[in-house]
């Protein structure tokens, strides 16, 4: 019985050792950069141990009539925000999250969403490959969730965000000269 409970304890300290690193695994799985079809972000550790997401680049970053706010042309502001001193914080550079921290295998926080000044219980997390980020109000179930594919899938709207942004070394960057060099021998 003596061996025995030494195996146990060898076998439980794998175990949890094991828990643990799969814990830190997905604790640092949401870092990088994501991009959703119109929205681009860059998602990373913060100093006190939190999490940030910071708007990198737009699909869209001027404002259009069609928007119905903002002066048409002229880079997106965050003119929904409740508190007015905020009105001319630029989308592009804008940080999303707030009081992130990661819990049962996931990140829990705050998102604000600048397209309406609304700030959500949210959480953070990849599953497949995917980012995704649940806001909600009350209830998860209640909620709505945002998937970001990763920077290196390099598909059309992360291409156009990349240029408009002028953002190199990505794993993007041949596909970028590919389709530059397509577009000179087109013209």
């Amino acid at each position: 019985m003596r061996i025995a409970i030494p195996a146990m304890l060898s076998v439980l300290m794998c175990l949890l050792a094991g828990a643990a690193q799969a814990d830190d695994s997905a604790r640092e799985e949401v870092y990088g950069i994501w991009a959703t079809s119109g929205t681009m972000i860059e998602v990373g550790p913060t100093p006190d141990g939190g999490l940030s997401a910071r708007i990198i680049a737009l699909k869209n970053p001027l404002w259009r009539e069609k928007d119905g706010v903002g002066v048409v042309g002229e880079p997106k502001t965050d003119l929904h925000n409740p508190d007015e001193s905020q009105h001319q914080r630029p989308f592009i550079g804008l940080e999303m999250l707030s009081d992130y921290e990661f819990r049962k295998g996931k990140w829990r926080g705050k998102l604000y969403l600048p397209s309406n000044g609304s700030t959500w219980t949210s959480t953070a997390q990849v599953k497949k490959g995917v980012l995704q980020i649940r806001g909600y109000v009350g209830l998860p179930m209640l909620g709505k969730t945002q998937k970001f594919e990763p920077l290196a899938s390099c598909n059309k709207n992360i291409l156009r965000m990349l240029r408009q942004a002028e953002m190199t070394g990505t794993p993007c960057d041949d596909l970028l000269a590919a389709a530059d060099a397509q577009e000179e021998t087109s013209q």
